[in-house]
């Protein structure tokens, strides 16, 4: 997590760094230095910042999975993609969201796909609920060379050689 903090951070100074130029006179005394007219206010740095740690340190509320499998089906438009699954969460009442990730540029590619939880909403008894989750996306390959199920910074099932489901 340190890794990702530090990237984090490189990326935000670099983006905010700028060209070094050779002065064309001496430089100004300290006390007569004034800051660059371009220069991005420091509270923007600071909420870029947290923004990415936010992202990085997201948490994921599943404390386990099993059973996942993924296959691909022919529709009138292509191809869909099914994936199954299921989640232990640390109570009942999470709102489950899906949504697609980036694909490689592999043949077949490989698929991110992202599992979303928010928590309830009121108080709930803390007990592991098994969960089953399942997920469909239109329009996609008939193959893929593997699909990684995501949660916050986890991933939680790699599912490899995805087509058709033989039966």
């Amino acid at each position: 997590m340190m890794i990702r903090l530090a990237a984090a951070a490189l990326v935000t100074l670099a983006a905010c760094a700028k060209k070094e130029e050779a002065p064309a006179a001496p430089a100004p005394a300290l006390a007569e230095a004034a800051p660059a007219p371009d220069a991005a206010p420091l509270e923007v740095d600071e909420a870029l910042a947290e923004e990415t740690e936010s992202l990085v340190t997201e948490d994921c509320p599943v404390l386990d999975s099993r059973g996942w499998k993924a296959w691909t089906e022919a529709d009138g438009d292509g191809h869909v993609l099914k994936i199954e699954g299921e989640v232990d969460l640390p109570t009942p009442g999470y709102a489950l969201t899906w949504r697609e990730g980036i694909a490689d540029r592999a043949m077949p590619p490989g698929l991110r796909v992202h599992l979303d939880a928010a928590p309830p909403a009121d108080l709930v008894m803390q007990v592991v609920t098994p969960t089953p989750v399942s997920f469909s996306l239109k329009g996609a390959n008939a193959n893929y060379r593997v699909i990684y199920v995501l949660c916050g910074a986890d991933t939680i099932a790699v599912i490899d050689g995805v087509g058709p489901k033989t039966e």
